[in-house]
């Protein structure tokens, strides 16, 4: 798999607000400071460009350990985060559940 294809297909037709994404260093369990891409709220084209030539790394999501963490904020709100379940892992899109009539 490959993170920036991955990124870009996940994000197709959404306005990306800003995100960040990293791969895991096992040797220490925190973020590898070299794989560490952040696409800040506001960004240009070449920051756009930038963030997306970070990501450009394949890895193997599926079984084994969580390789790829981030998030992923639009403009309408909703997000998207990086998840594993049972060794396989992905981008989940998420939204804020509605307000239940008895709340308002």
């Amino acid at each position: 798999m490959n993170a920036r294809q991955e990124f870009i297909s996940h994000t197709k037709g959404k306005k990306v607000k800003c995100a960040s994404s990293s791969f895991i260093d096992y040797a220490t369990w925190k973020p590898n400071p070299k794989t560490v891409a952040l696409l800040k709220t506001g960004y240009s084209k070449a920051e756009l460009k930038y963030f997306l030539s970070k990501t450009d790394v394949t890895y193997s999501s599926g079984y084994g350990t969580q390789e790829l963490y981030g998030f992923i904020w639009y403009e309408d709100g909703t997000w998207s985060e990086r998840y594993e379940y049972d060794g396989s892992e992905s981008w989940d899109y998420k939204s804020s559940p509605k307000i239940p009539a008895t709340l308002c």
